[in-house]
Formats: C-alpha cells, sequence, structure tokens
C-alpha cells in the first residue's frame, strides 16, 4: 500500500472493532494508530487480493565482547 513505509508497528485485528482493517503507527507502543479500512486497502491494491503476511522472527544473540563507545569531546 502507498505511504504505508513511514508506519514501524502494525497490527491485523481479527476480532473487536477494527476487525478486518490494518493499523499501522511510527512508533511502537507510542502514539495514534493509523487505520487502513478493508475498502482502503481494497481501492489501493485495485482489486487485487490482500494476504496477511506471516512475520519472520529470529532470535536474538548474546555478544562475546563488550561495547566500547567513546565519549565525543566538545573543545
Amino acid at each position: 500500500m502507498a505511504g504505508t513505509s513511514n508506519w514501524f508497528e502494525f497490527q491485523w485485528p481479527v476480532d473487536g472493532e477494527f476487525s478486518g482493517f490494518v493499523r499501522g503507527r511510527a512508533l511502537p507502543n507510542f502514539g495514534k494508530w493509523n487505520d487502513f479500512s478493508p475498502s482502503a486497502i481494497s481501492k489501493s491494491m485495485k482489486g487485487d487480493e490482500q494476504y496477511r503476511p506471516n512475520s519472520l522472527i529470529s532470535t536474538h544473540t548474546n555478544t562475546n565482547s563488550k561495547w566500547i563507545i567513546p565519549i565525543p569531546s566538545i573543545n
């Protein structure tokens, strides 16, 4: 969908008030949800089918070394 590249967090509710909508917001757990209705999604897809993606989640890694970040000096 055009214009969704500015959103970081998405939801695809399957029940409740926003069932069928795609919801997006710029920051996770912060800010107002932007709701995309099924009719707006259909219009932007020009009638093509829209499928809910399966998220890919990976496990985090543990570093073996310390991160050393120098503090910049202000002269």
